[in-house]
């Protein structure tokens, strides 16, 4: 059988074990495409919505408060002051404005 038969009962596969290597050695450049934002920002909620957010965040942490499972959080939250109730930890929004 000739070496053309051969390669065409074979599929016609290249390179072998040459290319193989040579993929793995030197592999292909990556090409990042660039981003380019055509629109500016956008401002969703005005300083008031921002406001309303921060105030309503503040009454959660001090009304429900937040748990905290390790031992060391809760020592800590205790020594600067915080109402601490097993892994409950309620903190005056004075505090954390404060930390």
């Amino acid at each position: 059988m000739s070496e053309e038969q051969s390669k065409s009962r074979r599929g016609g596969r290249s390179g072998g074990r040459a290319a193989r290597v040579s993929a793995r050695t030197n592999p292909a450049p990556v090409y990042l495409s660039t981003l380019h934002r055509a629109v500016g920002p956008i401002d969703l909620l005005g300083p008031e919505g921002v406001q309303e957010i921060h105030n309503a965040a503040m009454t959660i942490l001090e009304t429900t408060g937040i748990e905290f499972r390790d031992p060391v959080a809760l020592a800590d939250w205790k020594k600067f002051g915080a109402d601490v109730q097993d892994q409950r930890v309620r903190i005056d929004r004075e505090m954390l404005m404060d930390l």
